[in-house]
């Protein structure tokens, strides 16, 4: 049965802490261990935030490539 699925508050954190989890995942596989500070800033960030560094991700040389300064 097809539908609109609403998300309360606390599913909208925990769909954004999944998105995090993901996320942080992904950059690990591409750059090695990532360092406490940063774990914390992507935890933080916003879904935009999240996708500007997932598109930098890709094409990017280093950490700082994507997040700046660390």
């Amino acid at each position: 049965m097809g539908g609109i699925v609403v998300l309360d508050r606390g599913g909208e954190q925990g769909v954004k802490h999944g998105n995090a989890a993901m996320f942080k995942a992904m950059v690990a596989i591409r750059f090695g261990p990532l360092p406490e500070p940063l774990l914390a800033r992507i935890d933080e960030a916003s879904e935009s935030e999240l996708l500007k560094w997932g598109e930098q991700m890709f094409v990017a040389s280093n950490l700082e490539a994507v997040f700046g300064k660390i």
